[in-house]
């Protein structure tokens, strides 16, 4: 139900914040790691740069992080899949392959790899959870072959409720439970967030309604009223076209997600080429590398912006938004 770059789309623009992710983590890698982790340290990598003979939209997301206590780097690499997909291990081998010779054409060591597999297809992720399975490779050969597993965060199957206790923060659980419930039908995935939504952002909730409308193929308002009231006389929830016009969404009724996102980035520009940066990744709407593609900036600008605002939100210096020279 609508095609997988609407899907990446939505996981890189909603999960794929900063913010977002590290809340991601927190509620879902295993303990141990998650007590170990310096989530202050946690910075996106560009992944149209990792690596030159690698297509710009290769990596779904890539993250570096420093281990609490220690020096000692990691990259967390994830893979967002929408139905399971045996190119998954061949990808994601590619991909670390791409992160070490960044490594070595950068002079650094080789940096160990978190690889991450976030699913949230119609049916489970049935596929081995080890590379060596997925290879059937013979026990022979077992001591020495090639052999991973990466953690694999499988949406499905985990029951709403356990989802909500993992993740409070309502601007990082919505996009979840759309994501989990898109495969359904529009009226179970509007029951699973539409009670959320006036806990997050106004912009947070038009990316969110675009996606599941643009999934479902509505674009005219009077079917999503018809459903809208089918909820409320259900008691399911307020009314859906209530919620649009108090939020001031109901022109985006018919925008595609990618179009509402161009809109917001149109109005930012007429403010100002650095102000539109600076409000993009303070919404965290976009990643940085996305806000490079759509403006046609340099990355290395837009992450030299982001790092001024990290470092100015983290020594509660300067408010955010006001960097130097602006």
């Amino acid at each position: 139900m609508g095609d997988v770059a609407l899907h990446d789309q939505f996981f890189k623009a909603t999960l794929g914040r900063t913010g977002s992710f590290s809340r991601l983590l927190k509620g879902f890698l295993p303990p141990d790691i998650v007590r170990s982790l310096d989530f202050a340290s946690l910075r996106p990598i560009p992944t149209e740069s990792v690596d030159d003979a690698l297509e710009r939209s290769f990596m779904d997301l890539a993250f570096s992080a420093r281990l609490s206590g220690t020096e000692t780097r990691i990259y967390l690499l994830v893979e967002h899949k929408s139905s399971p997909d045996s190119e998954t291990f061949l990808g994601l081998l590619r991909y670390m392959l791409a992160l070490w010779t960044r490594d070595r054409k950068d002079g650094r060591p080789l940096t160990p790899v978190l690889p991450l597999v976030f699913h949230h297809g119609k049916q489970r992720w049935n596929l081995p959870r080890r590379f060596a399975d997925f290879m059937k490779t013979p026990e022979v050969l077992q001591s020495i072959a090639l052999d991973f597993a990466p953690e694999v965060l499988d949406v499905g199957p985990i029951p709403d409720e356990k989802i909500r206790e993992a993740i409070g923060d309502p601007d990082t659980l919505v996009p979840i439970l759309a994501l989990k419930h898109i495969f359904g039908s529009l009226e179970e995935a509007l029951v699973s967030v539409l009670p959320l939504f006036r806990s997050i952002e106004a912009n947070g909730t038009q990316v969110v309604l675009n996606y599941l409308l643009g999934c479902h193929g509505i674009d005219n308002p009077e079917t999503l009223k018809k459903i809208s009231e089918k909820l409320v006389k259900e008691e399911h929830m307020p009314n859906v076209v209530d919620i649009l016009i108090e939020e001031g969404l109901q022109k985006g009724l018919q925008k595609g997600l990618r179009e509402g996102l161009q809109k917001g980035l149109q109005e930012g520009l007429q403010k100002g080429q650095r102000d539109a940066v600076v409000k993009l990744l303070e919404k965290e709407v976009l990643t940085p590398d996305q806000i490079a593609s759509a403006l046609d900036l340099d990355l290395s600008r837009i992450l030299e912006i982001q790092e001024g605002i990290d470092r100015r939100s983290f020594s509660g210096g300067q408010g955010r938004g006001q960097l130097p020279g602006t």
